[in-house]
């Protein structure tokens, strides 16, 4: 298990949507697939452009009792469906188990984005840190 950097997660979800097909997760120990609370420790979601043109990222098992369709990351991030909380303010509590059927680690290598550092005390992927 690993946790990855906000910025580096929002990086490889725009740029990259289609390897966040599925992410595999835990918060406290509770297997989850995308998931980001406790409570919702088997709610599902991923990036699914081919089967959901019109609103490919999705979130299920959620507040939103059928699941919950966005056009864009930016609307799926910042919806309010883990607990009235949104993907971007419960990310800090999520560690990743793997995505899109591999060890986090491999697929972290299968990244096209440069400069991916991990740092193993803290168990956490990040981008470099930004000199701005």
């Amino acid at each position: 298990m690993a946790r990855i950097q906000w910025a580096l997660f929002w990086r490889i979800l725009t740029e990259n949507p289609g390897c966040c097909d599925e992410i595999e997760g835990r918060i406290d120990s509770e297997y989850t697939i995308f998931g980001y609370l406790r409570e919702y420790s088997e709610c599902r979601g991923g990036v699914w452009k081919t089967v959901r043109p019109e609103k490919p990222f999705w979130i299920g098992d959620c507040d939103a009792p059928d699941g919950a369709g966005f056009l864009t990351a930016e609307e799926l991030v910042n919806a309010p469906v883990f607990g009235g909380k949104s993907m971007r303010e419960v990310w800090p509590l999520m560690e990743i188990d793997g995505a899109a059927g591999m060890p986090v680690e491999v697929w972290m290598e299968q990244m096209p984005i440069l400069g991916i550092q991990y740092d193993a005390a803290r168990d956490l992927y990040s981008l470099p840190e930004s000199t701005e």
